[in-house]
């Protein structure tokens, strides 16, 4: 039935605009596994896992992106100054570190897609604190989802009936179990059509990661058919007087000849192999010499896993610049680093937006409701900037800001929370506020860069007076 009067605002949600019509399970395989129905690429975590274990390009990759992320963490900040201080001193008196925690999210959610960890509380004090964060290898994490293909915990699951939504782990030498859900931690990368498994990093580098590993074989055979040359010897006809164990007769003797006597002192080299050839007219000389393959094939295997290397990088989204050989001469001008490392940051921000900051809502949102409540704001970790220009530009706007009244010096919680963005340590709530009084006395700094010093002012000679009978008038 149509509304009476169009303009007026809706006092109730439409019928049928709060429920799911469709459906998210197209990214869903169909086979089975420990009971499961298993994510897209569940039989290539063994191989994403084995790639960031036992290869020196893509764990170091990996790494060099979780730590690219922790080092850009700042300090914990929140508006309310009480929640702020017990959330920094949870963080730091908890069991193991807070950032060890979260950087296993970061690479697990890198190499599988995904990345599951448990919080653990304890009571001390009147308060209720995080005791430890246990993190859960992705490949005994199994995710059940409802029918449309959400996420929810208790519901009936849309292959399984065995099993209620949520999510659950494989336990060795055990029943499977469902993690309880206020206290699971989950965060995804590259998360699409509603796919809780996201995408792993490694999925676009396989191809170069596997045939990698194929020309690494291949170089290694090479190396031990033609790394060391062949031994050879041309020997002349004939017997050395010496008689030595005949092998097609047991317990008889023969004569030894020059061959015989030859191949048994090149089967003592090191390599153990070598080729002798018998003269067929009697002759006294003796030829030594090698056989080689006539080329240099070690700088085409080379090319191709340095090839390899930086495809993995590229992959990663790493700057190329990081792994080019310096003495090349082709790592560019200052203008294409800049563009390299502008590129780093982007994924770096995507990256802090996907795993850092779903794991403060649900770890220290977590946290914060059991202490103090439901809040509207979890706070967050301010990203530090990452180079020393961004850090110039940030003190020059946060003085700008200050002089215009936007932020001011003489409250503790605009002080603190510039130094937080400026990656200073922030101060506790009395020295903050000690400081702010301070600030109140002190007349405004100028706004933007140190003006020049103006030049001298030239002083004007004074004209001379007209003398009697000159005449000053100019010529027409």
């Amino acid at each position: 039935m149509p509304r009476k009067n169009p303009a007026e605002p809706y006092k109730n949600v439409p019928r049928g605009y709060s429920k799911q019509v469709g459906t998210s399970l197209s990214y869903w395989t169909a086979f089975n596994i420990y009971g499961f129905y298993g994510h897209p690429d569940y039989l290539r975590l063994v191989e994403y896992e084995r790639a960031f274990t036992t290869d020196e390009t893509v764990g170091t990759g990996l790494e060099f992106v979780k730590l690219s992320v922790l080092a850009a963490i700042g300090e914990y900040q929140h508006p309310n100054p009480k929640i702020q201080d017990f959330v920094n001193e949870n963080l730091s008196r908890m069991s193991g570190s807070y950032r060890e925690a979260l950087g296993e999210l970061i690479v697990s959610s890198l190499w599988s897609g995904f990345g599951v960890s448990e919080v653990v509380y304890k009571p001390e004090a009147g308060r209720i604190w995080i005791d430890f964060i246990a993190n859960y290898n992705p490949r005994t994490i199994n995710i059940q989802v409802n029918k449309q293909g959400r996420l929810t915990w208790g519901e009936d699951s849309a292959f399984n009936s065995s099993f209620t939504t949520g999510i659950w782990q494989d336990r060795l030498g055990g029943t499977p179990l469902v993690l309880p859900e206020t206290r699971t931690i989950l965060v995804t990368h590259n998360r699409r059509y509603n796919n809780y498994y996201g995408e792993s990093a490694l999925k676009r580098v396989y191809k170069n990661w596997r045939l990698k590993e194929s020309v690494l074989e291949m170089w290694n055979v090479a190396l031990d058919r033609y790394g060391t040359p062949v031994t050879y010897a041309v020997v002349p006809h004939g017997y050395t007087g010496n008689e030595v164990p005949d092998p097609s007769t047991p317990g008889q003797m023969k004569p030894e000849t020059i061959g015989d006597s030859t191949a048994k002192a090149i089967s003592e080299i090191q390599t153990g192999t070598g080729l002798v050839v018998v003269r067929p007219s009697p002759t006294d000389d003796i030829k030594l010499g090698t056989l080689t393959t006539g080329n240099n094939f070690g700088d085409s295997f080379s090319e191709a896993i340095r090839y390899y290397n930086s495809a993995i990088y590229r992959g990663l989204l790493i700057p190329q610049l990081l792994i080019q050989d310096q003495s090349s001469g082709s790592l560019g001008g200052q203008s294409v680093a800049a563009i390299h490392f502008d590129v780093y940051k982007m994924m770096l921000q995507a990256l802090y937006a996907e795993i850092v900051e779903p794991f403060v809502e649900q770890v220290i949102g977590g946290l914060i409701r059991l202490n103090f409540g439901v809040q509207d704001n979890p706070g967050k970790f301010i990203m530090q900037p990452s180079d020393s220009a961004t850090t110039e530009l940030m003190s020059t706007v946060f003085m700008n800001l200050c002089n215009t009244g936007v932020v001011s010096i003489s409250d503790a919680q605009d002080l603190n929370m510039v130094r937080a963005m400026c990656g200073l340590p922030t101060l506790d709530e009395k020295r903050a506020n000690k400081l702010a009084k301070q600030n109140e006395s002190k007349p405004p700094a100028p706004a933007g860069p140190p003006a020049a010093p103006k030049p001298p002012a030239v002083q004007q000679q004074p004209q001379p007076k007209n003398q009697p009978g000159t005449n000053t008038k100019q010529p027409e």
